[in-house]
């Protein structure tokens, strides 16, 4: 399986909608350094509203990876598709919010929403 191949199995199943990764964790994928993790996490709400857009596209990349890799090597079962595409669909959706809006609160508790919702379907993004 290639990454071209991946790719096309995520368009049609509307799974990947930003970039397919070969290990989409932030230490290895190169969308957050070791320095902008550290300092979303140590400055919370007081983050630069540059770094909130940053973090929440990296959230969106992951979760989006790893549903897609599930799903291949689980057979492509649609059950879980099924279940996986409620998750996909909010954190399009608070994406999107973070990227329109310019507080910088507004942004971080979008943000925060997006890490909450991967981690109640079992996915640490951090």
């Amino acid at each position: 399986m290639t990454l071209a191949n991946l790719r096309k199995i995520g368009e049609a199943l509307n799974i990947i909608t930003t970039e397919i990764l070969l290990n989409p964790y932030w230490k290895y994928c190169g969308l957050l350094s070791e320095k902008e993790v550290i300092e979303f996490l140590e400055a919370r709400e007081n983050c630069s509203l540059q770094l909130l857009k940053k973090v929440a596209y990296y959230v969106l990349t992951y979760a989006e990876n790893t549903a897609l890799a599930v799903f291949y090597f689980n057979d492509f079962d649609r059950n879980y598709f099924e279940w996986i595409k409620p998750l996909l669909e909010k954190l399009r959706e608070l994406f999107k919010e973070v990227q329109n809006t310019n507080d910088s609160k507004v942004a971080f508790r979008k943000v925060m929403d997006m890490i909450w919702e991967c981690l109640n379907y079992g996915i640490d993004p951090l």
